[in-house]
């Protein structure tokens, strides 16, 4: 009987095991730095600024997920800035957090396997009776330290 017991142990222990094993691992959120260029050049873009560095970056199911921070001071509106694409689609987890200043902080991610490639995105202006305008800029990232995916 106790053998019985110490084997079905043994076979509960090795199964959860086993389930563990097989679940996808997600890498802890990595520091990466990056330039946002003027759209397809080597140019700084005029929205540099806005764009706050380092970018976040963790591996999710063998593709990167970065997190990117767009910060704009409240004398501009509220949240002048929307993320209309990046790469192609729509942003992620896009969040918009005031700060104790009341300046506007938009975070959003965006999916990939290649952070070698610069990443092109579509982003929207709209800064009351001053300035509304949609632009693509470039954003080229620092892969040195980047975990390889699977």
């Amino acid at each position: 009987m106790k053998r019985i017991k110490w084997f079905l142990g043994l076979l509960v222990i090795a199964a959860v095991g086993f389930i563990f094993a097989s679940v996808p691992t997600n890498a802890s959120a990595k520091s990466i730095n990056f330039q946002a260029l003027a759209y397809g050049t080597n140019k700084t873009s005029m929205a540099s600024q806005y764009f706050v560095k380092p970018a976040s970056v963790k591996v999710s199911h063998h593709k990167y997920v970065v997190t990117m921070r767009v910060k704009t001071k409240k004398a501009l509106s509220s949240f002048p800035v929307k993320m209309i694409s990046v790469n192609g689609k729509k942003p992620q987890h896009v969040r918009k957090v005031k700060d104790h200043a009341g300046n506007s902080n938009l975070y959003y991610s965006f999916t990939t396997t290649n952070l070698k490639k610069r990443v092109h995105a579509k982003l929207h202006v709209s800064i009351p009776k001053v300035y509304t305008a949609t632009h693509m800029i470039t954003f080229k990232f620092s892969t040195k330290g980047l975990p390889k995916l699977k």
